[in-house]
């Protein structure tokens, strides 16, 4: 082998050489870049929270659950429980299915009752004072007999109706209650008048108690 051939084999070696450092640079270069590259990161599965329902869709939900018909109340009969009386002089009991009535007597010329009457007529607003709630109106009026000019008769039946909205404004609040009076003088008798006993029975005041 000659100068030459040595020297060209060197040359070959040496490239080879060079060629195999390359490519082991090359072969850790790429093993550190895996290894300082982050692993991939796993895939979020995202949480889906459901939507609440709107104010307005939570109502139209309720109103489709069917709620109990609710219970009637029957309210009792206030006027069938209230006293009845058929005294000489004070005369009380049912009007209608919703009114109760008290007729209470005069003496002649009297707008004062005698003090039999006026207990009774007390005691029997006391009871009619227990459903006071339920009262919606109470209409009084007074009346007298013919005997006088009409006009007197006309003041007489007056100061009568105001005793008996005395009396009852004392047992009875009245202050959302809707009241009525009339003062009818000698004009509206339930009786016949050319009688003691018709006259009697026309010196009066009539009250009508109204209940829802």
């Amino acid at each position: 082998m000659t100068a030459y051939d040595n020297k060209k084999t060197k040359v070959i070696v040496i490239v080879i050489l060079i060629l195999l450092l390359a490519a082991g640079l090359l072969f850790f270069a790429g093993k550190k870049d895996q290894e300082e590259k982050p692993p991939a990161p796993e895939p979020v599965q995202e949480t889906v929270v459901p939507e609440e329902p709107s104010e307005e869709a939570a109502d139209e939900v309720t109103a489709e659950v069917s709620q109990p018909e609710p219970e009637e109340i029957i309210s009792p009969n206030i006027v069938e429980e209230l006293p009845v009386l058929n005294l000489k002089n004070i005369t009380a009991g049912k009007l209608s299915d919703n009114e109760y009535q008290i007729i209470v007597r005069f003496g002649f010329d009297k707008s004062e009752l005698d003090t039999a009457t006026q207990d009774h007529f007390i005691k029997t607003l006391k009871r009619v004072s227990e459903n006071s709630d339920l009262i919606v109106k109470i209409a009084i009026e007074g009346h007298t007999d013919s005997i006088g000019p009409s006009a007197y008769n006309d003041k007489l039946s007056k100061r009568r109706a105001l005793t008996a909205y005395k009396t009852v404004s004392a047992q009875i609040i009245m202050d959302d209650i809707e009241t009525d009076q009339e003062y009818s003088g000698e004009t509206h008798p339930v009786s016949d008048n050319d009688t003691k006993e018709g006259r009697a029975l026309n010196r009066r005041s009539e009250m009508v108690f109204s209940f829802r």
